[in-house]
C-alpha cells in the first residue's frame, strides 16, 4: 500500500492486466515489464531526448569492478587499465560508498542512500535477517536505466545486481533494463564459485559449470555492444570472493611463472586472499582488453570504476570512511573525452547526470538524479563544480535514519583537502582530517584540538552543510557547489517551523464555485499564502474524508469506504471507519503527546455513532456527525454532538457555530485542529444577512436577498460567501498564533447537470479542488504540484517532526512540505481517485461490485468503469474539457501510448 506499490505490478495482478490489454497478453512477462517501465518514464515526464527509431547522440558502457580500489590496483598487473590513464581521462578521486550495494544504488538513482526512496545504508547480505525484506523500488525517483528507456533508448544489465534478493530475477527489468543476464548476488552459497554459478537469463535461472564467470560476463557485455544497445551496465563480480587462482590463460607469462615457482594447484589452494585478489584483477584486466576493443570500435563512451575501496587484506579500507574505503579510481574514454589525469572531486552519484547529458536526455533533477552533478565539462578538460562528496552508512535496511533518531548513522563529507566524518551513536561525534598534510588520516584534528584557521573555516562550512543535510528530508537537489538545507525539515528544538496545524475543509467546493462566489477571505489567502491548483480527491465527500484521516486509498482493505455514507442506504448502518490496523491521523498525532480537536461534519460513520470521532483519535469533538438531511434539520436547527453526547441546537447558524468552536480550539492552543464545515452543502437557503456583502439596486438602495426565485446554484454561492466571511474570523485567530493553515475542498462542486461535471464525476471538476496554505515558512505563490488528499497525513507528520511507519501510518501518503519554500515541486507524479458501491467490502474480491476509478498524471488521465467495461483516456493539456476519449481513435500517438501503458500499470497495481 505504499507509494512504491504503484510502480511495480504484483505478480498476482499480471493475469488481470493481460486480459485488460488483450493482444498484449502474448508478450512474455519480461517483455511486458520492459514496455511498462518505459511507459512509466513517459508518464513521469521524462523528456524524449531520443525518439524511437533515432540513434542516441552517444552510447554508453558503464563497467564497475567489485572491491577494486587504488591499493588493489597497485598490487596487480593491469596493462589495459594502466593504458586508460594515458588514452582516456583518469579521475583518481572518485567517491563511492564504503560498500558495494549502496554504491550501486547511488549509481542507478543518482541519489544518496538515505534518500527516502532508497534507504539502503549498508551491503545486502543474503544471510542477513532482512534477506527478503529489501528491494530497491523507488516510488518517486526514476532510475538511470528507466530514464534512458523512457527517452527511446535501449538498455542492458549484465553481471552482479545486488540491489534485491535472488528470489526476484525480474527486479532489474522493473528498474528499466530491457535485458538482464548475470548472477544477482555474491557467490556466497556452498558449491558456488567462479566456475560454477547460478546465472539468470531472461528471468530464468540456469546453473553454469566449467566456464569462468569473468569471461562469461565479458562475453555478455560484448554481445550487448554488438547489438548496439544504448546503455550497457556491466558489473563484474571480480575481484570479490570467493578468491581463487583464475584460468592461467588469462594471466601474463610473468605471473604464470611466479605461480609455477610456488608449486602446483595444491599449493595454490593455500594462497591467502591478499595474493589471490591481484591475480583475479589481472585476469579481469585481460578480459577488459577484449571489451574495450569492441567498445572503441562501436564508438561507445566508456566509464570504468571501482564500486568502493579495496578490501582490508590488501591494506584497503572497505567498509570504512578512510579514503582507502570510499575513494576508487575512475577511467573514462570515448569520443570527445580529453585524455589526462583530472584531480576533480567526482561522486558516483554524478554518473547519472553525466550519462543523461552525453545522451542528450533532459532530466527533472527533483526525481531524476536529484543529487547528481554532470561532469561532462571535466571530460572536455574543463573544471567540475562539485565541492563536497557524501558517503554514508546507517543501520537497518529500509528504515530512514532521519526518522529513526536513535539509529546509528555515519556520514562523511569530503572536500578537496578536508574530510568531515559525523557519527551518530549515543550522541554525536565529529572528526576532521587534513588529507593533504595527513593522507593516511591518522590525526583527527578535532580530537587533538589542532584546528588552525584554515581547518576551522573548513570545519564550520562543512558542518553547516552536513547538519542541513541530516536535518533535511533526504530529497534535496544538489545545487551546484554545495547541498542546500531543505525547506521541508521537520520541526526541531529552536526551529521556527510551525508546531500547530489547522485543517479546514469546505463541503463541495471546487474551482468553478470559487470563481463565481464572492470570497474576499479566500482571495486574500491566495495572495498572502500558497495556492495549490491540483489537489486530487474522491468524487464524493465521505471517501475524501477517509483519505484524509488514514492517508490511504479508499479501497485499502483496512478502509473500504468507496461511496458517500447515507442513512437510507441499506449497507450504511454496518459501516464505521476502522480504527486499526491503520492508525488514523488524529490517533497518530495524539500518540505523540499532542492535543487534537475535531469540529464540524464527521461523515465517517452513521449519525448514531456519536463517539466515533473520539475513537478515531480526536480528543475533542464538537459537531454534527452527518449531513443535514433529516426533514427537521436546517442550518439553524441541528443535532450537535459534544464528545459523544447529542443535543438539539436551535437558533444558531451552523457555519458560525462551527467557526466559534474552531476559534475556541485555536485559542486553547490545540496542536492539531480539523474543521469540516457543512457549508455550502444542502439544504440550500439564504444565509443571515450579516454574513453577506450588502447588495444595492440601480439607485444605490440596499436590496434584501430572498430565496424566492433563486436557484440551488445561486443559493450555494451565497452559502459559500457566508462561510468565507466566517473564515476571516478563524484565520485571523489562527495566523496570530502561528498556526500552519490548510484550506481545501473535499470534492468538486455540486452541479444539477452531471454531464457537465462536478461532484460525483471523475472529470477534473469533480475530483480536482483548490487548496490554500499559509503559515510560518510558507512562501506565497501559485503551486501546480500534483497532490492527493492522502498526502496531508505525511505532511503533518513531517511538520510535527514525527516518525511514522508507512505500513500503518499513511501508507499511500507523500509529504508535500518540500514545496513550501517555493523552489521544489511535490514528490507525486500521479494521483488516484475511486468509488465503489458496497461499503466495507473489497472490490478486488467481488467482481460484481461496481468500481470506478481514475489515475491522473500531469498531462493524461485514465478512467476505468469496471461495471460498464470501458476505459477513457484524456489529454488534459490539449483537451481540458475532457471531451475526447483518445482510446476511440486508435492508434495512439507515441506519447499518449506510453502514458496509457504507464497509467494502466499503476491502475492495476492498486
Amino acid at each position: 500500500m505504499s507509494g512504491a506499490r504503484a510502480l511495480s505490478m504484483p505478480l498476482h495482478l499480471v493475469g488481470g492486466f493481460l486480459l485488460a490489454l488483450g493482444p498484449m497478453g502474448h508478450h512474455s512477462l519480461r517483455s511486458l515489464l520492459t514496455i511498462l517501465v518505459g511507459a512509466v518514464c513517459a508518464l513521469l515526464g521524462t523528456p524524449a531526448g531520443a525518439q524511437a527509431g533515432e540513434e542516441s547522440p552517444t552510447r554508453v558502457l558503464l563497467v564497475d569492478l567489485d572491491d577494486v580500489g587504488h591499493l588493489l590496483m597497485d598490487a596487480a598487473r593491469t596493462p589495459n587499465l594502466d593504458a586508460l590513464a594515458e588514452t582516456g581521462r583518469y579521475f583518481p578521486t572518485f567517491v563511492a560508498s564504503p560498500s558495494c550495494s549502496p554504491s550501486r544504488a547511488m549509481l542507478l538513482m543518482g541519489a544518496q542512500t538515505s534518500h527516502p526512496d532508497i534507504l539502503l545504508g549498508r551491503v545486502l547480505l543474503e544471510e542477513s535477517k532482512e534477506r527478503t525484506a529489501y528491494q530497491l523500488e523507488p516510488p518517486t525517483l526514476t532510475s538511470l536505466s528507466s530514464l534512458v528507456l523512457g527517452a527511446g533508448g535501449s538498455t542492458a544489465k549484465i553481471g552482479k545486481w545486488h540491489l534485491g534478493m535472488p528470489e526476484e530475477p525480474e527486479h532489474p527489468i522493473r528498474l528499466g533494463f530491457e535485458t538482464y543476464a548475470g548472477v544477482m548476488g555474491n557467490l556466497n552459497e556452498d558449491g558456488v564459485s567462479y566456475h560454477r554459478f547460478p546465472k539468470i537469463i531472461e528471468g530464468a535461472m540456469e546453473l553454469v559449470e566449467g566456464r569462468y564467470l569473468t569471461t562469461d560476463e565479458t562475453d555478455d557485455g560484448i554481445a550487448a555492444l554488438e547489438r548496439g544497445t544504448d546503455l550497457v551496465s556491466l558489473s563484474y563480480h571480480a575481484c570479490h570472493g570467493p578468491w581463487a587462482v583464475p584460468p592461467l590463460e588469462l594471466l601474463s607469462p610473468e605471473t604464470r611463472a611466479e605461480l609455477v615457482a610456488l608449486g602446483g594447484p595444491d599449493e595454490w589452494l593455500k594462497l591467502e586472499p591478499a595474493a589471490l585478489a591481484p591475480l583475479m584483477l589481472e585476469a579481469l584486466d585481460r578480459e577488459l582488453g577484449r571489451l574495450f576493443a569492441q567498445a572503441r570500435g562501436k564508438g561507445y563512451t566508456v566509464f570504468v570504476f571501482g564500486d568502493n575501496g579495496s578490501s582490508g587484506f590488501v591494506g584497503g579500507g572497505k567498509k570504512s570512511f578512510a579514503d582507502s574505503g570510499v575513494v576508487a579510481p575512475l577511467w573514462v574514454f570515448g569520443p570527445g573525452v580529453e585524455p589526462g589525469t583530472d584531480p576533480a572531486l567526482v561522486s558516483i552519484c554524478d554518473v547519472y547526470a553525466t550519462v543523461a547529458e552525453l545522451m542528450g536526455i533532459e532530466r527533472q533533477p527533483e526525481t531524476q538524479g536529484p543529487q547528481s552533478l554532470s561532469f561532462v565539462p571535466a571530460l572536455r578538460g574543463e573544471p567540475h563544480t562539485r565541492r563536497f562528496a557524501v558517503a554514508e552508512i546507517f543501520g537497518r535496511i529500509g528504515d530512514s535514519p532521519r526518522e529513526r533518531k536513535r539509529m546509528r548513522w555515519t556520514r562523511m563529507l569530503r572536500g578537496e583537502r578536508f574530510k568531515l566524518v559525523w557519527n551518530r551513536k549515543d550522541g554525536e561525534d565529529w572528526s576532521l582530517f587534513d588529507l593533504v598534510a595527513d593522507p593516511d588520516e591518522d590525526h583527527d584534528l578535532i580530537a587533538e584540538g589542532e584546528l588552525g584557521d584554515e581547518a576551522q573555516l573548513a570545519y564550520d562550512e562543512m558542518r553547516a552543510v552536513m547538519e542541513a543535510e541530516v536535518a533535511g528530508s533526504g530529497r534535496e537537489v544538489v545545487s551546484g557547489q554545495r547541498a542546500e538545507a531543505s525547506e521541508d525539515a521537520p520541526a526541531e528544538a529552536g526551529d521556527d517551523r510551525p508546531t500547530k496545524v489547522l485543517l479546514i475543509d469546505l463541503d463541495d467546493v471546487g474551482h468553478g464555485m470559487i470563481a463565481e462566489a464572492r470570497t474576499p477571505t479566500l482571495d486574500g489567502l491566495a495572495a498572502r499564502g500558497r495556492f495549490y491548483t491540483t489537489l486530487v480527491t474522491a468524487p464524493t465527500c465521505s471517501p475524501s474524508r477517509a483519505m484524509l484521516q488514514t492517508g490511504a486509498w479508499c479501497s485499502d482493505p483496512n478502509v473500504l469506504l468507496g461511496r458517500v455514507l447515507r442513512n437510507k442506504y441499506k449497507g450504511s448502518q454496518a459501516y464505521e471507519l476502522p480504527t486499526k490496523p491503520l492508525q488514523t491521523l488524529a490517533s497518530f498525532v495524539a500518540a505523540s503527546g499532542r492535543s487534537t480537536a475535531k469540529v464540524g461534519k464527521w461523515h465517517l460513520s452513521q449519525a448514531s455513532a456519536t463517539a466515533h470521532p473520539n475513537e478515531c483519535g480526536w480528543q475533542s469533538y464538537r459537531g454534527v456527525i452527518s449531513n443535514l438531511i433529516v426533514a427537521s434539520d436546517t442550518y439553524e436547527s441541528y443535532p450537535k454532538v459534544v464528545d459523544g453526547k447529542e443535543q438539539r441546537l436551535e437558533g444558531r447558524y451552523i457555519t458560525s457555530d462551527e467557526t466559534d468552536d474552531a476559534i475556541a480550539a485555536v485559542e486553547q492552543g490545540v496542536d492539531l485542529v480539523s474543521v469540516s464545515y457543512h457549508a455550502p452543502h444542502k439544504p440550500w437557503h439564504v444565509p443571515p444577512a450579516e454574513l453577506l456583502a450588502p447588495r444595492f439596486d440601480g439607485e444605490g438602495k440596499p436590496l434584501e436577498i430572498s430565496a424566492e426565485g433563486l436557484s440551488n446554484e445561486e443559493m450555494t454561492l451565497l452559502m459559500l460567501e457566508a462561510c468565507d466571511h466566517e473564515l476571516g474570523r478563524l484565520l485571523e485567530a489562527a495566523e496570530a498564533r502561528g498556526y500552519t493553515v490548510f484550506v481545501f475542498g473535499d470534492n468538486g462542486g455540486q452541479n444539477s447537470r452531471e454531464e457537465e461535471g462536478g461532484k460525483g464525476t471523475f472529470l477534473e471538476s469533480g475530483i480536482v479542488v483548490p487548496m490554500w496554505a499559509v503559515g510560518p515558512g510558507i512562501e506565497p505563490g501559485v503551486d501546480r504540484s500534483l497532490l492527493s488528499m492522502v498526502d496531508f497525513y505525511a505532511t503533518i507528520a513531517e511538520l510535527f517532526g514525527l516518525e511514522r511507519d508507512p505500513k500503518t501510518q499513511g501508507p499511500d501518503s507523500f509529504s508535500f512540505a518540500r514545496t513550501f519554500g517555493g523552489e521544489m515541486i511535490g514528490p507525486r507524479y500521479w494521483a488516484y481517485s475511486e468509488t465503489f458501491d458496497v461499503l466495507g467490502e473489497d472490490p478486488r474480491k467481488r467482481i460484481s461490485i461496481q468500481w470506478q476509478r481514475a489515475v491522473r498524471g500531469r498531462r493524461y488521465k485514465l478512467f476505468q468503469n469496471r461495471g460498464a467495461g470501458f476505459f477513457t483516456l484524456v489529454d488534459l493539456e490539449e483537451d481540458p474539457e475532457e471531451k475526447v476519449n483518445l482510446l476511440d481513435k486508435l492508434p495512439l500517438s507515441g506519447e499518449a501510448d506510453e502514458a496509457h501503458k504507464a497509467l494502466l500499470q499503476i491502475l492495476y497495481s492498486i
